[in-house]
């Protein structure tokens, strides 16, 4: 997971990531939610899950980072 977030799209504001939680799906599945905040009051919830491996982890479905950096111009 990326570990710098863009700036928030309405504002051009910093944002914080908030909230990282998950919990265990099975035996090597995981859900995890977070929240990405800015002070102009725009938020953005997501959930994702990822499964553990001999060589570290693979998300399932897109990470809280990866979808909040997206932008319609580069995908």
């Amino acid at each position: 997971m990326p570990n710098e977030l863009k700036p928030c799209p309405l504002c051009g504001g910093k944002v914080e990531l908030e909230g990282i939680s998950f919990a265990y799906l099975g035996a090597s599945t995981e859900v995890h939610y977070a929240k990405i905040q800015c002070q102009c009051g725009l938020t953005f919830e997501k959930e994702w899950e990822r499964r553990t491996t001999l060589d570290g982890y693979v998300n399932l479905s897109e990470d809280i980072i990866t979808a909040w950096n997206r932008r319609v111009d580069n995908g």
